[in-house]
C-alpha cells in the first residue's frame, strides 16, 4: 500500500510541475540576453549636466548613462564624472524589433525610493539611444521624439 501511495503521489507531483511549468512559459516568453543593446556606456556631450528647468522643476540632464546587464545602471552629470549622481535598478518589461529594425524596450526602474517608466529605442546600427520616462506608466512609441518633455538622445562610448 506504501508503494501505491509513493507512486500516486509521485505521479500527481510530476503532473504539478508538467502544468506549471507549461505555464511559466506560457506567461514569460520574454527572452533577454546578456549582450543586450541598450547595455553599455552613452553619452552625449551636448547636455550641460547642470540644472535644466521643466515641467517638473529643476532637475540635472546627464551626459553620461550606463546600463549594466544584470540589472544595474548609473547616471553621471558630466562624462568625467568618477561617482555617479544616480544609481539605480532595472528590469525590461518589453522588447521588440520596430519597423526599422531599431531595438525597442520598456523598462522599469527604481531609485532611492522612485520608480520611472522608460522607453528605449536603440538605433538598428547600436550606435545612437533614445529614450523617454515618465513617473507613472510606460509612454508609447509616438512619444519617442525631440518635443517629449522627458526626451534624451545619446551615443554609444
Amino acid at each position: 500500500m506504501k508503494k501505491m501511495n509513493s507512486r500516486v503521489g509521485l505521479l500527481c507531483f510530476l503532473t504539478f510541475l508538467q502544468t506549471f511549468t507549461s505555464f511559466a512559459d506560457e506567461v514569460s516568453k520574454l527572452e533577454i540576453q546578456d549582450n543586450e543593446p541598450f547595455y553599455g556606456t552613452w553619452v552625449c556631450k551636448e547636455y550641460s549636466g547642470s540644472v535644466e528647468n521643466l515641467f517638473h522643476g529643476k532637475w540635472k540632464k546627464a551626459q553620461k548613462l550606463v546600463f549594466c546587464s544584470w540589472g544595474y545602471g548609473e547616471r553621471f552629470l558630466r562624462i568625467s564624472d568618477e561617482k555617479p549622481q544616480w544609481k539605480f535598478t532595472f528590469v525590461i518589461a518589453e522588447k521588440w524589433a520596430d519597423s526599422k529594425g531599431n531595438a525597442c524596450y520598456k523598462v522599469f526602474t527604481q531609485a532611492a525610493g522612485t520608480e520611472d517608466y522608460y522607453l528605449i529605442r536603440i538605433s538598428k546600427d547600436r550606435n545612437i539611444l533614445e529614450l523617454i520616462w515618465r513617473s507613472v506608466g510606460f509612454p508609447s512609441e509616438r512619444d519617442l521624439n525631440p518635443s517629449y518633455s522627458n526626451y534624451w538622445k545619446y551615443q554609444r562610448q
